[in-house]
């Protein structure tokens, strides 16, 4: 049994730039890119924008 199957439209992305002629390190950038294009819309219309403070190691804050 594989361990992933390919479906859904980001393997129907990768393939389609994959036939326009990209390399397949080209068609995986143009998916990254995709994908975080989708993720920033998504938080963006939550309106979970609100900055993140996280504290390092050392229990200073990081912005």
């Amino acid at each position: 049994m594989p361990i992933a199957t390919p479906l859904g439209t980001g393997i129907e992305y990768y393939r389609r730039k994959i036939t326009e002629g990209k390399t397949r390190r080209e068609a995986q950038r143009c998916l990254k890119r995709q994908i975080t294009k989708q993720i920033w819309r998504t938080v963006h219309r939550d309106g979970t924008t609100t900055p993140v403070r996280l504290e390092n190691p050392a229990g200073d804050l990081v912005h």
